[in-house]
């Protein structure tokens, strides 16, 4: 499967690392492309109507690269999954015949509502709301954790 994860934000430098430890990893059971979509320029105490316009803003760039048969955006309100549900889901998706899978996560200010709107599923990491470089670096590692479920090689603990 070919796995395009698209990040809205830079990549904490302290955390880059982490993101190309479990790319590398991941090579081994998908094909996997990480991209980056600019954020806008938040102001620190952004009003409403300030923060509609730069999430459309970042909507626009976002929209360009989130693409794939199945488009996911992690999202606070999605399904929440183990990670055996998460090796099942890839079974799932793959045995839909599902070659490309498409993720997003949004940037400091979240996702425009109508981007959020594209999305074919939505996938929660759980309840807690993660810096998005941090919900990167936790989306690929469950994948890879799921792969070396999937296979039943060891990993899971």
């Amino acid at each position: 499967m070919r796995i395009r994860l698209v990040v809205v934000g830079r990549t904490a430098p302290f955390l880059a690392s982490a993101v190309d430890e479990y790319r590398g990893r991941l090579a081994r059971y998908a094909e996997v492309e990480i991209l980056a979509a600019p954020s806008a320029d938040w102001p620190s105490a952004p009003g409403p109507a300030e923060i509609r316009r730069l999430l459309d803003e970042e909507a626009v760039r976002a929209e360009r690269l989130w693409q794939g048969e199945r488009r996911v955006l992690l999202a606070r309100d999605g399904v929440q999954r183990p990670s055996e549900a998460t090796a099942a889901w890839l079974d799932d998706l793959e045995g839909a015949s599902v070659r490309s899978l498409g993720l997003l996560v949004g940037g400091p200010g979240g996702v425009a509502e109508a981007l959020a709107a594209r999305a074919d599923q939505r996938w929660s990491l759980g309840p807690a709301t993660l810096p998005h470089t941090l919900a990167s670096v936790v989306v690929l590692e469950q994948l890879y954790r799921a792969y070396r479920i999937r296979r039943g090689e060891p990993y899971h603990h």
